[in-house]
């Protein structure tokens, strides 16, 4: 390899994989589901923190002398170590920048910002080479099997010749096996929350409904049950889409069968159907009066983006709300 190509070997596949790990996010290239975790895992979780050792540390590994008189100059596999380390420390500060933009810490600003913010350490890290002389400058060399060794295998020179995580005595070889697991445990469960399954929740992008009562407490019940009477509530609808959007609301009275493990719908009519926009991170209340109890009776409301089917229901409802107007038969025992 070219020597001066040598020098700046490193800090170009950063820039390289960065670029690749990008294009799979923004372009989704064919089998762009198959590259996203060996390409994103490095790019979160090695890369900025390499680049930034790379910027504090642009030294080669030179003699121990010259470490002790100069300072700490590391070799290959301790600046893979203090990289992992430090990528677990940067990403979590971008997410928390991200949190205070209008964007929220979101996957694809935190993922943008670590891209960024990578990138330009390794440029810098790049400047910072480059004003060395040219036999000073890091360069990847050397075996990897005999750079290994010496790390969990027992030193016995002087205590001011060790570099940081080079072992002096048992307990540092172990101490070395514990971060060596520790990083493996890390990689592994990020690698799972990449391709795992996917729990339900409601992130940032979403809606937010649900049913207030008159005093603004969550609506789920009537204390005191009402027969043909009404139950006035407030319909909540928060809109964090990013974007304006238009809601359709269906409102419908069940007559159910309560069991001891589930609750069946024996018969349903629409009673409303009404339809409201909300601009982007605003929060409607509208008012309503739902019609009151009966037997077994509850009302479902269900929330739909744009225009309801046909046929609503919950299975394909965006959201659904629910309360009982004469209160809930599961708790007083009936059937």
């Amino acid at each position: 390899m070219n020597e001066r190509l040598g020098t700046v070997a490193d800090l170009l596949a950063v820039l390289l994989l960065l670029g690749a790990a990008t294009a799979v996010v923004v372009v989704e290239p064919p089998g762009g589901a198959l590259l996203r975790v060996p390409l994103l895992l490095p790019a979160i979780l090695f890369l900025p923190g390499y680049a930034l050792v790379s910027f504090f540390y642009p030294d080669a590994p030179r003699n121990q002398a010259a470490r002790n008189d100069e300072g700490w100059s590391l070799t290959p596999l301790e600046r893979a170590g203090f990289a992992i380390a430090a990528s677990v420390a940067i990403v979590p500060i971008i997410a928390l920048v991200s949190n205070f933009t209008p964007y929220g810490v979101r996957g694809p600003p935190v993922f943008g910002g670590t891209i960024v913010v990578t990138a330009v350490l390794t440029l810098a890290a790049f400047v910072r080479r480059a004003r060395l002389p040219a036999e000073r400058r890091f360069r990847v060399r050397g075996g990897l099997a005999e750079g290994l060794e010496k790390y969990f295998t027992t030193s016995r020179r002087g205590a001011r010749q060790h570099s940081p995580f080079e072992v002096k005595s048992d307990r540092h070889r172990v101490l070395n096996l514990v971060l060596v697991a520790t990083i493996f445990l890390l990689l592994s469960s990020v690698a799972y929350a990449a391709v795992g399954p996917t729990l339900p929740s409601h992130d940032q992008d979403s809606t937010e409904f649900y049913l207030l009562d008159e005093n603004g407490e969550y609506l789920l019940g009537v204390e005191e049950p009402v027969d043909g009477g009404s139950v006035p509530a407030n319909v909540v609808i928060a809109n964090h889409e990013k974007e304006e959007m238009q809601y359709t609301v269906v409102v419908k009275r069940q007559r159910v069968s309560v069991g001891d493990n589930r609750t069946q719908v024996r018969e349903e009519r629409v009673t409303d159907r009404f339809q409201t926009g909300v601009a982007a991170g605003e929060t409607e209340q509208i008012e309503k009066t739902f019609e009151g109890g009966g037997e077994n009776v509850r009302v479902q409301v269900l929330l739909f983006r744009g225009d309801a089917p046909d046929d609503p229901s919950a299975a394909n409802a965006y959201r659904e709300a629910r309360f009982w107007p004469a209160g809930d038969p599961r708790e007083s025992g009936e059937n």
